[in-house]
């Protein structure tokens, strides 16, 4: 057996006498306490209302980087000529910003407004406890409007992509007119979020079991987490014998 195979058969086996000591403390710990007691002298209002200003201020910190960004797109792409390569990919490449952060504003709203919707109405304060609806409408409006005009503005620079944001076919569209190049480029990315996604279920397998013992959060999560967990897998191996 060659040296560099016995090194990573040894750090494997350290790895894993780690992880079974850690998980060892920790199990020791949660039997000795009990943090959902702890948090329990916190009442849902004043969580809920807490949960709702940083909802309301990460909405409005997301607003803004999505459309300026995209403004700033837009007036590059105005001041295109339509034959520099290079500054095509500038203003490509800016326009990635307003997708980013609207991909990422779109599932961070999901939590908080699950979150503070789930304390507010867990209070007193009776139809008070809707108003994250209020906060969600706009910014999934924003993030709608972003996402078209983005897309309109793509399609302005390279004629030949299909599609409507707005449509239910929209990613099939869309990747059936792009070239051969940018395929392969969005299977490679796709290769890549589904090597993240297998770790973060990992992660939130094991988070989601310590949470059963230490905040008593039942089962559902673990549930949750290895529903994913496993139809991201079933997805990605059906796909390559499709293709194989």
């Amino acid at each position: 057996m060659k040296q560099k195979e016995k090194m990573v058969i040894v750090k494997f086996i350290l790895f894993c006498v780690a992880m079974a000591v850690l998980g060892f403390i920790v199990g020791i710990s949660a039997k000795r306490t009990d943090l959902g007691a702890l948090l329990s002298q916190t009442t849902p209002e004043q969580i809920g209302i807490a949960l709702f200003v940083v909802y309301g201020i990460f909405v409005a910190v997301s607003i803004l980087a999505m459309l300026l960004p995209l403004r700033k797109a837009k007036r590059m792409a105005a001041g295109w000529d339509g034959s520099n390569e290079e500054n095509i990919h500038r203003i490509e490449m800016q326009l990635n910003k307003p997708m980013v952060a609207a991909n990422i504003s779109m599932i961070v709203c999901y939590l908080l407004f699950t979150c503070c919707s789930y304390f507010l109405l867990e209070s007193e304060m009776g139809l008070y406890g809707l108003s994250p609806c209020i906060l969600m409408v706009i910014d999934m409006t924003c993030f709608t409007v972003t996402l078209q005009k983005a897309v309109t503005l793509e399609k302005q620079l390279n004629p030949e992509k299909k599609g409507s944001s707005l449509s239910f076919h929209f990613r099939k569209e869309w990747v059936n007119s792009c070239d051969e190049m940018e395929k392969i480029q969005l299977w490679q990315t796709g290769y890549a979020g589904y090597v993240a996604g297998s770790n973060t279920c990992m992660l939130l397998w094991v988070l989601s079991t310590l949470g059963a013992f230490l905040f008593h959060t039942g089962v559902l999560p673990v549930l949750c987490v290895c529903i994913i967990w496993l139809s991201m897998t079933i997805a990605s191996m059906r796909e390559a014998s499709r293709l194989t």
